[in-house]
């Protein structure tokens, strides 16, 4: 009884994620930090690289909610399927674009049954912001992602 009530917790938390305000103005590196902070516990330990060498200022407000969608994302994904227990976010700031470098050391994906259908959402929100969402299929263990938005 108790695992089915922290399932329909988790599956009430992931709702009220989604469907929350993404704030794009001054709070926006708290709150995408609080986000990815929110993940990491007990058995989840999650590294951001360089995160507070980003000028989030040279961000625009679509490219901001984009990011932080495709974070949550990543890391629902990372949660429900890939039993990793190591995530790290490297963030670089290049003067054109804003990098990330998602990598966990979960299961991976298997090349032959690989369907980007559950990131197809990701993807769709980093290509509408004219940035790139780039899938490593060849890594052998863990998922590794890299997302480029424009400044």
């Amino acid at each position: 009884m108790l695992d089915n009530l922290s399932n329909i917790y988790s599956k009430a938390r992931d709702i009220s994620q989604t469907n929350s305000e993404v704030y794009t103005d001054d709070r926006y590196p708290d709150s995408l930090l609080d986000l990815i902070n929110s993940f990491s516990g007990n058995d989840i330990n999650i590294i951001t690289k360089n995160y507070d060498t980003v000028d989030w200022n040279k961000i625009n407000e679509h490219s901001k909610n984009a990011l932080y969608r495709v974070i949550q994302e990543l890391l629902v994904n990372m949660k429900k399927h890939s039993e990793a227990n190591l995530v790290m976010l490297d963030f670089e700031s290049k003067p054109k674009v804003l990098e990330i470098r998602y990598s966990d050391n979960g299961k991976g994906i298997d090349p032959a049954k690989f369907s980007k259908k559950g990131l197809q959402y990701a993807e769709n929100r980093i290509h509408a912001v004219k940035g790139t969402f780039t899938f490593d299929k060849k890594a052998t263990k863990g998922f590794r992602v890299t997302v480029q938005i424009p400044k």
